[in-house]
């Protein structure tokens, strides 16, 4: 269970390099993922999200290395369902594949504007 919540968060992540707005950081997340640029993808998250999950979030966004390696990269990322108030944002992101054997794969975010950037928390 703690591992999907990871998950969502990672891509939530779970995030490359922060970005200017909240849908730039989850984009450039996923760029760097696609990239199999681990440290940068981690580059997305909060400090404390590293605190308190350790290398467990590189674990995760080693994975999803992986698997858009086995997908054959990304194709395209939808954000839809969003939500801002004040320095917080969610939403949630869809990555589809080069490879359309695998299936499009669902995220839910929540950044928070930290220091003037918008950084992935995981919870």
């Amino acid at each position: 269970m703690k591992a999907a919540i990871i998950s969502t968060a990672l891509a939530a992540a779970l995030l490359t390099g922060c970005g200017s707005s909240p849908e730039s950081t989850v984009r450039n997340f996923y760029k760097a993922v696609d990239a199999g640029k681990v440290d940068q993808a981690l580059e997305s998250i909060d400090e404390s999200s590293k605190s308190l999950w350790g290398s467990k979030l590189s674990a995760m966004v080693a994975q999803k290395v992986r698997k858009y390696d086995a997908c054959d990269g990304i194709k395209s990322i939808e954000i839809k369902e969003t939500a801002a108030k004040g320095d917080t944002w969610t939403g949630t992101s869809f990555v589809y594949f080069n490879n359309d054997k695998c299936k499009p794969e669902p995220d839910r975010w929540r950044l928070m504007k930290t220091g003037g950037k918008w950084l992935a928390t995981v919870q």
